[in-house]
C-alpha cells in the first residue's frame, strides 16, 4: 500500500525556490525538485527530509518551512530547516472560544 504526503515549501528570505532547485543535481535532489516544480504529492520517504537538510545547507541564513499533509486525518506537520538542522512540530487543531453573539436558529 502506498502512502502519499502533499508537501509545500516556503522560505523566509524570498528565494525563488523554482530557480534554486533548477540548479541542483537531479539525481541527488529528485524528490525536492519534484515537490517544488509540481506541487504534487509523493510516496512518503525519508529522502525528502534528508534532501531538505542538504538543501538548507546551501542557504545557511535562510529558514525553510516544509509543510506535510498525509493521507491520515491527523498527519499534518511542519518541519523547519536552517543550515542542515531541523525541528518538526505536529499540526494542531485550534477551536475558537464560544461566542454567544454568533448563535443562529438555522
Amino acid at each position: 500500500m502506498s502512502y502519499y504526503t502533499y508537501y509545500s515549501l516556503e522560505s523566509n528570505s524570498g528565494l525563488d525556490l523554482e530557480e534554486e532547485v533548477s540548479k541542483l543535481e537531479p539525481t541527488k535532489f529528485e524528490e525536492l525538485i519534484y515537490i517544488v516544480t509540481t506541487g504534487d504529492s509523493l510516496n512518503y520517504s525519508s529522502d525528502i527530509l534528508e534532501q531538505m537538510a542538504e538543501f538548507s545547507k546551501l542557504h545557511p541564513d535562510t529558514t525553510f518551512k516544509l509543510y506535510g499533509d498525509g493521507e491520515e486525518t491527523d498527519d499534518d506537520w511542519l518541519r523547519y530547516y536552517k543550515n542542515g538542522k531541523h525541528h518538526e512540530v505536529p499540526g494542531v487543531i485550534h477551536y475558537a472560544e464560544f461566542d454567544e453573539s454568533k448563535l443562529t436558529t438555522d
